[in-house]
């Protein structure tokens, strides 16, 4: 049984819009920052309690 924090949102899964750059090096080092926004344009249908909520991730590395 989960807890009521615990319970799945239906609009964690919902429409995401935002910015997103891979930056490559010659020696194969990358960075690749992504920005996302959630929109909750399907908050009345889904039955989300959420609103706007953002995501940052940044990916680093190097190919071989």
């Amino acid at each position: 049984e989960r807890l009521a924090s615990m319970r799945v949102d239906p609009g964690r899964y919902g429409i995401m819009m935002g910015l997103g750059n891979d930056i490559y090096v010659k020696s194969g080092f990358f960075v690749s920052p992504r920005l996302m926004i959630a929109v909750p344009i399907l908050k009345p249908a889904s039955g989300t309690e959420l609103g706007f909520w953002g995501d940052l991730t940044l990916a680093i590395g190097h190919s071989f």
